[in-house]
């Protein structure tokens, strides 16, 4: 008697305890429809992309398309560093990005035709407008290109950027 009591007990636990499991692996399994979640990129660009001539950003895009990024990397000399929010149009893998970011460098003046004899820090800064492609097939991988206009607060003008980069997302 105390023998099939015990047995029920711990066959009762036994389930109790496996109908308490959430699996969030999804499975192994990635829906070409839901590609949101956190992504590791290497970056490579011209001197007003947001993340460096070379350099790495981390991004998170939520279920509706919009991505928030951040990443640094070497402008030479210095490094720059930017933050940035994308929206991604499309299904399928390939999408249209529509990208608005905000990036500076530590040590190099990129509004270089202004002559100041005293230390503006607006000439180290830029804000970006742009748009490209970013391709996010139904593996773990992502790659992007993105071309923009660079706006630096010391010259007025409009400056031409881009950048792209080969990530991973989890």
């Amino acid at each position: 008697m105390k023998a099939r009591l015990l047995l029920g007990i711990t066959l009762a636990s036994a389930f109790a305890a496996r109908a308490d499991v959430v699996d969030l692996s999804r499975g192994g399994r990635r829906s070409e429809t839901d590609l949101s979640g956190f992504s590791v990129r290497a970056e490579f660009g011209n001197d007003y992309a947001p993340y460096g001539l070379v350099g790495a950003a981390v991004s998170y895009l939520t279920s509706s398309g919009t991505a928030f990024e951040a990443g640094a990397g070497a402008g030479f000399p210095g490094v720059q560093l930017g933050i940035g929010v994308r929206q991604l149009f499309g299904a399928g893998g390939f999408n249209i990005a529509i990208e608005l970011g905000f990036a500076g460098n530590t040590k190099q003046q990129r509004a270089s035709r202004v002559v100041a004899t005293t230390v503006d820090t607006s000439r180290y800064i830029w804000t970006n407008l742009g748009g490209g492609i970013e391709l996010r097939p139904g593996g773990p991988f992502t790659a992007s290109v993105i071309a923009a206009l660079a706006f630096t607060p010391a010259d007025g003008e409009a400056h031409f950027g881009v950048h792209g980069g080969i990530g991973y997302y989890f």
